[in-house]
């Protein structure tokens, strides 16, 4: 689940698109989009949007917790941008990662994997990008996307909802913070992130991400340090997720302790929001469970 992009106020910022997992591994050749924003009516045609192709193999195998993955050909893999990870015959789910850095043939992803992947598994992704206009970004809100793609030959369309904002939301938190909170940190911290940034990161687009899909107007929130305790938690979860050598049991716990956190974050809502907003809170009701993977045995 990806973070819906904020995109800031009077800027002509590139809005990006990647198409659903069950089509990411399809040929996409065109692409159009129309963008509606709270400053500018959703238009009847589409204006051409910008494809970007990856499609190539891994050469060699990698296993869960490693932090790069090896292809057949870099060309057209950038930093920041999403891949997915798939066997070539399209029978389990492909694994999505977020390039960190390119050196040669060798990724280096922004997380470690959570499973193993083979050599001559499929690495690809489609990235669709368009430039919005000072007009389309006049006025903060939310704005709409409707997407046209055309993969293997049929139309799809797909909408994306995204957000002007004044300021993109920051969170502050720091690796010293994390540790004071968690010492397993200092335990499960990877080599090649030493100070913690990446898995922060990663972290905080995950829970912006499980924000917005329960309908929560995050970037309204009124003191980003109030995501601080449940951002943590996030954090160190998706460590010992990537941790290859951790018993059941501690896994267990933290995801319990990840699960009750954020419960608690969701008990606080009255207190988000900045009263002179007028504000419909979502309610229990609105926010609907949570929903986590659970480990099994």
């Amino acid at each position: 689940m990806a973070a819906p992009q904020q995109i800031l106020e009077d800027s002509t910022q590139t809005l990006e698109f990647y198409p659903p997992t069950q089509y990411s591994l399809g040929k996409v050749t065109a692409a159009t989009v129309k963008i509606g924003t709270p400053s500018t009516s959703f238009p009847t045609s589409g204006d051409a949007a910008t494809v970007s192709t990856v499609d190539t193999t891994l050469s060699s195998a990698a296993s869960r917790g490693a932090r790069s993955v090896a292809v057949g050909s870099a060309t057209g893999i950038t930093a920041g941008r999403r891949y997915l990870i798939g066997t070539t015959d399209g029978m389990m789910d492909p694994l999505e990662v977020v390039v960190r850095r390119v050196d040669g043939t060798t990724i280096h992803l922004r997380q470690p994997l959570i499973e193993d992947v083979a050599s001559g598994d499929v690495f690809a992704g489609h990235r669709c990008s368009h430039a919005l206009t000072a007009a389309e970004t006049d006025e903060r809100g939310r704005g709409s996307a409707e997407w046209t793609l055309t993969i293997d030959g049929a139309s799809r369309v797909f909408r994306q909802e995204f957000y002007i904002v004044r300021a993109e939301l920051s969170h502050g938190l720091t690796a010293s913070d994390l540790r004071v909170r968690y010492r397993i940190t200092k335990r499960l911290k990877d080599a090649d992130d030493q100070h913690l940034a990446l898995a922060i990161e990663a972290g905080w687009e995950a829970l912006i991400a499980m924000l917005d899909s329960r309908g929560i107007l995050f970037w309204k929130i009124v003191s980003a340090e109030r995501l601080r305790e449940p951002l943590a938690a996030l954090v160190v979860w998706e460590m010992v997720r990537g941790a290859p050598r951790l018993e059941f049991e501690e896994r267990e716990q933290w995801e319990r302790n990840w699960v009750e956190t954020f419960e608690r974050f969701l008990q606080t809502r009255d207190s988000w929001y900045d009263d002179s907003e007028d504000l419909d809170v979502p309610t229990d009701d609105t926010l609907g469970p949570a929903s986590f993977t659970r480990y099994t045995r």
